[in-house]
């Protein structure tokens, strides 16, 4: 008997551009909503929900720490803020 083994896929993706203008990077992040909404729960605690308005700022709250944590931008040998 053939035992299959289910593993989850998640995709997302980041672009990074830098503005000379305002000397700033631009960072856009492409995600599935229900796998960040999972990931912050698993992470976090709690519910998070993107599409309804009383979660903006635990939302915005926990995404500043998951990306402080995880998400990290080095140039000269010094990481950026």
């Amino acid at each position: 008997m053939e035992r299959k083994v289910v593993h989850p896929y998640h995709v997302g993706s980041v672009e990074i551009n830098y503005n000379s203008k305002s000397k700033t990077f631009e960072v856009t992040g492409r995600f599935f909503l229900d796998d960040m909404e999972n990931g912050l729960s698993k992470k976090y605690g709690g519910s998070f929900h993107f599409n309804d308005e009383k979660y903006k700022a635990k939302l915005n709250e926990s995404l500043q720490k998951y990306c402080q944590e995880y998400f990290k931008l080095k140039t000269d040998n010094k990481f950026l803020k």
